[in-house]
């Protein structure tokens, strides 16, 4: 398998590797036979992996909320003599050097650190004798962008970096927006443009990244039973989920001023979801094993308290007089 770095934004740091366990798990790969959680700390944005190929790495930043770029490893080292040596016993290279019709550029950035154009320049001159590249330097979306990469880290005081990499971007951004990636989609589906929302929202970042862990792919059957203004089930929508909502308060199902959760999903073109006004302590669903994913905010009690419609106790019904 080939080696490639997946390059996190540094929040919600809790979330990052079973994040990337749901992400290699929606491929059908094992994540411990992809990485190690030992040898790349929470301290670090940086995770080293192996895939089987490129569209394994791409598929990260398809999906990934959290993953910033993704990125084929050409050399690494802790020193730049070790980083320059690796790179020129990386084999593939020729073929991107000899190709005069590939157009080419070379970014320079580091974690824990800010470099000046100056530093940046000295760093791009150490390779410049083993990547003579024939074809022609174009810094507006060239056929191949390269990064040089130095992991400072947060708490080192000598500023030295721990860990350097040269790298050939797949996916991602320099500037993390804009690019394609699902990163993107934290904007796009922000609260704030949100056409309807509540107190209890689920904010943007954090219900994609309940999608993620909850595996939800296209075609999935997804149901929120505690779906208020349908803040959860946008983000399973818009990764293919066929999906259902359930909530004891009708008023929020059926909106105000012409505003309902419809409108969020009209909002972003997508499908909207089937709901129904349902107590969850008397549910409704008697189809076990019938959804692929339940993916939800259940009421805690800060922001919205529990609720139960009615205080009889139910009349057990047997199967074969059940309404069809």
């Amino acid at each position: 398998m080939k080696e490639y770095l997946v390059f996190f934004v540094h929040r919600h740091l809790d979330f990052r590797f079973p994040e990337l366990d749901a992400l290699l798990t929606m491929q059908s790969l094992d994540p411990t036979a992809c990485y190690s959680r030992d040898a790349n700390p929470l301290s670090s944005p940086l995770v080293h992996i192996k895939l089987p190929s490129e569209a394994h790495a791409k598929f990260l930043s398809q999906r990934g909320i959290l993953v910033k770029g993704v990125y084929e490893i050409w050399g690494h080292g802790q020193t730049y003599d070790q980083v320059v040596a690796s790179v020129a016993a990386f084999e593939e290279r020729t073929t991107y050097v000899e190709d005069a019709s590939l157009s080419w550029k070379i970014n320079v950035d580091a974690f824990g650190l800010k470099l000046s154009m100056d530093e940046q320049t000295s760093r791009r001159e150490r390779f410049r004798e083993i990547l003579p590249f024939k074809g022609p330097v174009v810094l507006s979306n060239p056929s191949n962008t390269f990064l040089i990469l130095e992991d400072i880290g947060v708490d080192e005081a000598a500023m030295t970096p721990q860990r350097i990499f040269f790298l050939r971007t797949l996916a991602g951004a320099e500037r993390n927006r804009g690019r394609g990636g699902a990163r993107d989609l934290v904007d796009m589906q922000t609260l704030k443009r949100r056409a309807y929302i509540g107190p209890t929202s689920m904010d943007a970042e954090m219900a994609l990244l309940m999608c993620n862990m909850a595996l939800v792919m296209p075609g999935d059957l997804v149901i929120d039973p505690f779906v208020g203004t349908g803040s959860v089930l946008v983000p399973c929508t818009t990764f293919g989920g066929i999906c259902m909502g359930t909530d004891i308060d009708t008023r929020v199902l059926h909106g105000k001023n012409n505003k309902t959760i419809y409108s969020n999903f009209h909002q972003y073109n997508l499908p909207v979801p089937e709901l129904v006004r349902a107590d969850n302590s008397r549910s409704p669903l008697q189809c076990p094993m019938y959804f692929d994913a339940v993916v939800c905010d259940p009421p805690y009690g800060i922001r919205a308290g529990a609720r139960k419609s009615g205080r009889r106790e139910r009349t057990p019904t047997t199967p074969t007089h059940r309404p069809h």
